[in-house]
């Protein structure tokens, strides 16, 4: 989905987010953890947001550090879970959101804002798991 992600590590960074930029580069991710809902309130442009939950690794081990992920659906991760990488399942998708509006998703744990049309792009739906970092 993203090759280069931007994680928001403090109050300042989540209360900013996307606010000072007039777009989103495909490829780029804006990643806001413990955020179980966005808004693009004084947003210049419309984006796809992911509401994730992270999956513990004591829930499946068979994917840490290097498990095969041959028993989960077919539509996870093509290739196993390595170490110190985190695991988390897509609970809500919100497509091309315009500004000015709110979104969000009971349980999610984290938000991933992607640029406009890349969730449709990639066909991420409710129920694929991701992985980043390692």
């Amino acid at each position: 989905m993203a090759d280069r992600a931007t994680v928001t590590r403090n109050a300042l960074a989540r209360l900013i987010g996307l606010l000072t930029r007039s777009h989103l580069s495909d490829g780029e991710a804006l990643v806001i953890p413990q955020c179980r809902s966005i808004h693009t309130i004084g947003m210049r442009f419309p984006i796809d947001v992911a509401f994730v939950k992270t999956l513990e690794p004591s829930r499946y081990p068979e994917a840490w550090p290097s498990g095969q992920v041959a028993k989960w659906p077919k539509n996870v991760l093509p290739r196993p879970v390595s170490s110190g990488e985190t695991l988390v399942e897509v609970i809500a998708v919100v497509q091309a959101i315009r500004p000015g509006r709110l979104a969000g998703a009971r349980g999610a744990d984290t938000a991933i804002e992607l640029p406009s049309g890349k969730l449709a792009a990639t066909a991420t739906s409710v129920g694929h798991r991701l992985a980043w970092g390692g």
